[in-house]
């Protein structure tokens, strides 16, 4: 066994002992932590309002094109289009809601490991918004997936019905 390979057992059976942190780099870590993960939040929250307006700009041109393709091939991708379009809106819609939830549970785990500090120093402002503030927020980046979610299915349950 080499030395390095040694040293790496060592390090699994015994790890290093955690060092206690000032409160000032405590807070900073976590305030600095809480605004990644919102940072992550509202670009996948962006990622799907410009995703959304991508797919139903292509949805809203498949829709009205002429009854009459100029090649039978064409109609037969039009017809694809109007059954792929919404499909593919849908899975990336839940896509970004998977991935808003994810960072939202984190967000809530990073704001119970904080509010869980005995040391916490009154004179710092708190690393997150009230509860009340906090519940709105995940209202309304959790109900924008699902309101484009139910259109995409909506439409798609129309088309079914139409066949």
């Amino acid at each position: 066994m080499t030395t390095n390979t040694a040293k790496l057992e060592k390090s699994r059976i015994n790890p290093p002992e955690k060092k206690s942190m000032p409160w000032e780099e405590f807070y900073t870590l976590m305030r600095q932590r809480i605004v990644e993960v919102h940072d992550i939040i509202n670009q996948r929250t962006i990622w799907l309002a410009i995703s959304q307006s991508f797919f139903f700009g292509g949805y809203a041109g498949v829709a009205n094109a002429p009854k009459e393709a100029k090649s039978p091939i064409f109609a037969g991708q039009q017809d694809l289009l109007l059954w792929l379009i919404p499909s593919a809106a849908l899975i990336a819609c839940t896509c970004v809601f998977v991935g808003i939830l994810a960072r939202s549970k984190s967000l809530d785990s990073l704001q119970e490991k904080f509010d869980q500090c005995d040391d916490m120093d009154d004179n710092y402002p708190p690393v997150d918004a009230s509860l009340a503030i906090r519940r709105m927020e995940k209202f309304s980046i959790l109900i924008m997936p699902l309101v484009f979610m139910g259109t995409w299915i909506f439409i798609l349950t129309k088309l079914l019905m139409s066949l």
